[in-house]
């Protein structure tokens, strides 16, 4: 039971990571500064 709840945790982490890079993406497109996004990826 504990190694499936840890399994679950890890998989959501990927999944929240990936969103949150596509999102920073998403932003980089619309004109946002390189500067800009790598500051986003620092505090993330």
């Amino acid at each position: 039971c504990q190694g499936n709840l840890l399994e679950g945790l890890q998989t959501f982490h990927r999944q929240h990571h990936t969103h949150q890079a596509r999102w920073i993406y998403e932003q980089g497109r619309m004109g946002a500064s390189f500067e800009w996004v790598q500051q986003q990826l620092r505090l993330a």
